[in-house]
């Protein structure tokens, strides 16, 4: 799909969003923000400006902005993004904390994701996976 026709689907969606009064809805705007950070640059401004609409964040509208600067190679960003997981509670969720594991590795800083891999309670086999991945 070439940025015109995104454009205009993109205004589309919004558009009906906001007819129909979905668009300050919790799951609605996580989609939103996801689906903005799948078009990855262009549309990166779009996907913050959503999410900080958001006025009561999750797990999952907290992990699809984490997922979405580390798939785009925005690592610093992730890491405001961490400030704002433990401000509200979240970090040591299984989901976010396993993001913020990919992304210190990434972002070459081990030390900072065995703090956060060692923070969570339950691990499962997909957190554990990030941290030997990214201990290779």
């Amino acid at each position: 799909m070439d940025l015109c026709a995104i454009s205009v689907l993109r205004c589309t969606v919004v558009v009906n969003l906001t007819k129909t009064g979905f668009n300050s809805h919790i799951y609605t705007t996580t989609a939103l923000t996801d689906m903005y950070m799948k078009f990855k640059h262009q549309f990166l401004y779009s996907a913050l400006k959503v999410f900080d609409e958001i006025t009561e964040p999750n797990t999952t509208s907290i992990n699809v902005v984490v997922s979405g600067f580390c798939q785009n190679g925005c690592y610093k960003r992730s890491f405001e993004v961490h400030c704002l997981a433990v401000k509200i509670g979240v970090e040591i969720d299984i989901y976010v904390a396993t993001s913020l594991v990919t992304v210190y590795f990434n972002c070459k800083q081990p030390l900072t994701a065995s703090v956060v891999f060692k923070q969570i309670g339950r691990k499962t086999v997909a957190c554990c996976n990030a941290y030997i991945t990214g201990l290779l």
